[in-house]
């Protein structure tokens, strides 16, 4: 199976489940060091450990991103969906409005770190143990 089609899914699944260590867990399987993942048009740019880039197009519409910048909405919107009160489409739009253009996972030190479109840094966070860092 092509490894576009692969991580199609497992973003796929990840975002119907919500099963977070699965999904680390299945990126380091695969040797994948970063995501980013781009909120207005869902596509996914995936880093493997020997500097492969891959692109996943996103399928949804476009989503307008705010460009009034509160960490304090995308901090609440991060804990809202590790504890599985909204989905990822309603985690997205929260994000988007809160001025989240993109967020860059690093797998390994199981960072996010959250930009705006002006590539200021919004927010990071812990994904391993769901802690806000900054």
């Amino acid at each position: 199976m092509d490894q576009v089609v692969v991580f199609q899914k497992m973003f796929e699944q990840v975002r119907k489940e919500q099963n977070f260590s699965w999904f680390y867990s299945e990126l380091k399987h695969h040797r994948i060091a970063h995501y980013i993942y781009y909120l207005a048009t869902d596509n996914i740019r995936i880093i493997t450990h020997d500097d492969t880039v891959l692109l996943l197009r996103g399928t949804r519409s476009l989503l307008k991103v705010s460009t009034i910048k509160n960490p304090t909405k995308i901090k609440e919107a991060a804990l809202l969906h590790i504890r599985g009160k909204s989905t990822f489409r309603e985690y997205c739009s929260t994000l988007a409005g809160a001025g989240v253009f993109r967020w860059v996972t690093d797998v390994n030190h199981n960072k996010r770190s959250y930009y705006a479109i002006d590539n200021t840094l919004l927010y990071i966070e812990d994904v391993e143990n769901n802690k806000p860092l900054i």
